[in-house]
């Protein structure tokens, strides 16, 4: 994987990415033999004019390092981050009042994608989490797919 990509994997990630940001998506791939479901993401993907490439599955458990993928990966642009000075600097130039979620000592992934799926849901724009959490490829597949950050 390149260092400007990252990647969404399994069939409710990838579909959530494709709905909600298609325009970060650099392409999908598909396992070839896969369910009907991941042949139908493939199609959406298609329809919305996004690069679809079949594959062997064991080009998809190599990129995804073993992990269930369910026949689906899709490459993204790699996340930019921005440097919490900037982040201050952005919110204390706006007159809205913003809440930022503060992330620290993260070591599940499951618990990270819930605080952000209760960040989202309560209108938090603005998440901070450790440097060396951005490293972690496994937890994209919990976040990834629907929140910037």
């Amino acid at each position: 994987m390149a260092q400007n990509e990252n990647l969404v994997f399994g069939v409710n990630p990838v579909l959530e990415k494709i709905r909600a940001s298609s325009a970060d998506i650099l392409e999908i791939l598909i396992s070839d033999g896969s369910d009907r479901v991941a042949l139908r993401i493939g199609q959406e993907a298609a329809r919305l004019g996004l690069r679809v490439v079949t594959v062997q599955r064991k080009v998809l458990d190599r990129l995804v390092e073993g992990q269930r993928h369910q026949g689906v990966v899709a490459k993204v642009a790699a996340y930019s981050y921005l440097p919490f000075e900037e982040l201050l600097q952005k919110i204390s130039a706006t007159k809205d009042l913003e809440w930022i979620l503060i992330l620290d000592g993260l070591t599940d992934p499951r618990n990270f994608g819930a605080l952000l799926r209760s960040a989202a849901a309560v209108g938090i724009r603005y998440v901070v989490i450790p440097k060396e959490a951005r490293l972690l490829g496994r937890w994209s597949r919990l976040w990834q797919s629907r929140f910037d950050l």
